[in-house]
């Protein structure tokens, strides 16, 4: 199964997919890929029990309706308790009790 992410990757790595770019966006593409072209990054795959907060920040993004987006100027309600155990370098467990 190829994930979005996956595709990505590929873009980035082959940047001769341009011609799939739409003529209108074609000068932002050529742009974009001259100055993603000059940086110098690995990509690596981390499990969600390695970063909770992504994890939970991809969580409460997925009940969002289609094409929104939020934005926070301080660190939302739901993440204040994750932040502060990362911080704190406390471990983060799945385990459930019940």
């Amino acid at each position: 199964m190829v994930t979005r992410q996956v595709v990505v990757v590929i873009i980035l790595l082959d940047h001769c997919l341009d011609e799939g770019v739409p003529w209108r966006m074609q000068c932002r593409w050529f742009n974009c890929m001259q100055s993603i072209m000059q940086l110098r990054f690995n990509f690596s795959h981390i499990p969600r029990e390695g970063n909770m907060n992504a994890d939970e920040l991809a969580k409460n993004g997925h009940g969002l309706p289609m094409h929104s987006s939020q934005c926070w100027t301080a660190p939302p309600s739901f993440m204040l308790s994750l932040l502060d155990r990362d911080k704190l370098g406390l471990p983060f467990s799945r385990l459930y009790m019940t």
